[in-house]
């Protein structure tokens, strides 16, 4: 599962976007980048295999002074993982960069469209695909960033959440949703940008979840402006996110399922029976105190487990759906006696006591 991260504003650009991929890496990848937008005019990609820590290393000699930028971690769908396929991407004269999460289905279709073009491209991947279509339209055209957009998504079939940024409109981010969430945060006198709100909590609470078709542009010192791929302006609501720094951190721990496994009197319990030690960061402990009181079924990890249906209604969430109960098919085993001990009495003999 990969992740987005932007920003535009006063604050430091490149310190802001690699400490959003730290908060994402709890998703899953195998690289990662960064695309910024200087104040000198050019756009620099960075990008490397492996960790985050990785790309910190090898943008540490590097220019990272810029108004405004994306970054990205990459699970590798089309291409292997490698320097070449992770994101940015560039378009082939080099004028803008994107980044993307989800599958373009009929990339195949839309490259040997552009080759015909003469277009050629460096990567296996989707992505830059979609990259070198917005230039092509942006250039063809002779559009706006923004109009690009909407005109190469009119060809697209597959999901995406894109961001979008051009070296010579440095003030500005384009993104895009169908089918994978982004959302923008906002802040006094700057903007963020990610897949989820954890990037940005500890600076801003308002934020704009986009909706499938809409697409955004970001500006400095400038309203929000959300249009369809119609052009027809969009509603902005406004939602308050209710979490706060100290739920998206581990407390010490080795993972967030520890964590709550702790915070139930379960010290001893063996890693293998919390989660198989992965980081899942939707474990309960990131929604306060008594860890189900503020649970919202739209941010519940996807869980394949039968047992979660009868823990859910235990816990007041009956309605709630099966595959967004809490936490989660990554168990290795059950876990007995669920973080309250209710669950435990009430599945006793059931096979699917505690879990979660």
């Amino acid at each position: 599962m990969c992740g987005i991260v932007g920003y535009i504003g006063n604050g430091n650009v490149y310190d802001i976007l690699i400490k959003g991929l730290h908060r994402l890496e709890y998703r899953g990848y195998d690289s990662a980048g960064v695309a910024l937008v200087g104040n000198d005019g050019k756009l620099n990609v960075y990008k490397t295999m492996g960790k985050v820590s990785n790309l910190e290393a090898y943008c540490a000699d590097k220019v990272t002074d810029c108004r405004a930028g994306i970054a990205h971690t990459r699970w590798a769908t089309h291409g292997e993982p490698s320097d070449f396929n992770a994101h940015p991407h560039f378009s082939e004269d080099g004028n803008i960069a994107l980044v993307h999460n989800g599958t373009i289905e009929n990339y195949k279709v839309l490259k040997d469209a552009l080759v015909q073009h003469g277009r050629k491209f460096k990567s296996e991947t989707d992505t830059e695909v979609l990259a070198q279509l917005i230039e092509y339209v942006r250039v063809t055209n002779k559009c706006s960033l923004l109009e690009a957009v909407r005109h190469a998504l009119k060809q697209v079939v597959g999901a995406y959440a894109i961001a979008v940024v051009q070296k010579d409109n440095p003030d500005t981010i384009i993104a895009a949703r169908q089918s994978s969430p982004l959302v923008i945060g906002i802040g006094d006198g700057e903007t963020f940008l990610a897949s989820d709100a954890t990037p940005f909590v500890e600076y801003t609470k308002k934020c704009v979840y986009l909706k499938d078709g809409e697409i955004a542009e970001i500006k400095r010192n400038e309203p929000l402006n959300i249009t369809d791929l119609n052009n027809v302006k969009a509603e902005i609501d406004v939602t308050k996110l209710e979490m706060s720094i100290s739920q998206l951190e581990k407390g010490g721990y080795a993972h967030f399922m520890r964590r709550c496994a702790v915070a139930h009197g379960f010290e001893n319990i063996e890693p293998c029976k919390i989660s198989a030690a992965l980081p899942l960061q939707f474990c309960c402990s990131r929604f306060a105190a008594s860890c189900y009181n503020n649970l919202k079924p739209a941010a519940c990890a996807a869980a394949r487990v039968p047992g979660t249906r009868g823990c859910a209604g235990a816990h007041g969430f009956e309605n709630i759906e099966t595959r967004k109960t809490a936490a989660s098919a990554v168990l290795s085993r059950p876990l007995r006696g669920c973080a309250h001990a209710a669950c435990g009495a009430q599945y006793a003999g059931t096979g699917r006591a505690g879990l979660f």
